[in-house]
Formats: structure tokens, sequence, C-alpha cells
């Protein structure tokens, strides 16, 4: 299993990479090894040396005025400002001790209202997300395209068509850093 954020990528995104070579060849095939570090599900990770890039590292100098595609709206919008960054719909269960639970614990799916938080690489960015699908910013908005494509390490000036559309898969894909 490698993940993003181990390798330079704003995004934590676990995969599987399956590699093989020919009986004929007697060698078995390198990973790359990890030139970032942090901590996941309680564990060190990668390398302790260099700390993984963070969605506020990623974002920063990323300024512009608010827009009205940025709002979340709608019957669950409302609640996003009162989640902490990192947080999610958890945040307004009993389980988180809110006075007032408008959910229940774990009856969502975990990006369920989930917002970034600046100090840890982003989550998984889906490709298609609903309208309360996150990581939504720690502002309390809509990610915009050039944020998602720096949190996925993948060039800001990126010209192809499918850049101009939030839900494209295409903008969430994580590429590592040229270096």
């Amino acid at each position: 299993m490698l993940n993003a954020a181990d390798f330079g990528v704003a995004q934590s995104r676990q995969r599987l990479f399956v590699a093989g070579v020919l009986k004929s060849e007697k060698t078995t095939p390198e990973l790359p090894a990890p030139g970032f570090g942090g901590t996941r599900n309680r564990r060190a990770a990668g390398d302790p040396e260099k700390s993984q890039v963070t969605a506020g590292q990623a974002l920063e100098g990323l300024t512009a005025g608010p827009e009205p595609a940025d709002e979340v709206a709608g019957r669950y919008g409302r609640l996003l400002p009162g989640i902490p960054p990192g947080g999610n719909y958890l945040h307004y269960t009993a389980e988180r001790g809110h006075p007032a639970p408008l959910f229940r614990w774990r009856s969502r799916y975990w990006s369920f209202l989930l917002k970034l938080d600046p100090d840890r690489p982003s989550p998984t960015i889906q490709a298609q997300p609903g309208p309360y699908t996150g990581p939504f910013h720690w502002e309390n908005r809509h990610l915009r395209i050039p944020e998602l494509k720096d949190c996925s390490a993948s060039p800001t000036n990126s010209s192809s068509p499918e850049a101009a559309i939030p839900s494209s898969p295409r903008s969430a894909t994580p590429f590592p850093p040229r270096t």
C-alpha cells in the first residue's frame, strides 16, 4: 500500500500497487521509497525526516473574494460553520457530546460535511461528490478548481477542458510533484 501523501501530494490517498516480474528474472520489484512522513491511524508512516505537505501549505497564496458557487447551501449547509477543521457530521452526534444531536453515530458516509484541516493532508478528494460530500474548505465553502488541483499536486495552469468542471474525475487525481 502506498499513500500519495508520503510522496509529496497534499492528499492522503492510500492505494494498492501490485508489481510483478517474470519468474525467469529472479528479482523482486522495488517500490519507491516515501519522501515524506506523517501519522495515519495513530501510527507513524513514511519518512519522519520530512513532514507531509498539508492542505494549508498546498492552498497557501490562493486567495480570492467569495463567489456565489462557494456557498454550501440547502438543508445541511448551515451546519458546516459549527464543525471544526478536520471534522465531519459526527460533530453533531451524542457520542461527540453535542447537546442536541442531529445525527446517529456513523449513520452517514465519513465524508459527509467533512472539512479540511489546514494542518494535515487533504483526505481523498472524490471525483463526483454529492452536495454535502467533502472535503470542504475550513472557511465553510466548496473548494475551488485551483484548490482541488493544488491538493492533488496537479498543475494549476492546466488548460484541459475537464479542469473547468468541478466534478471532473481528472481534477481530483493526485500527481507526485515535480522535483
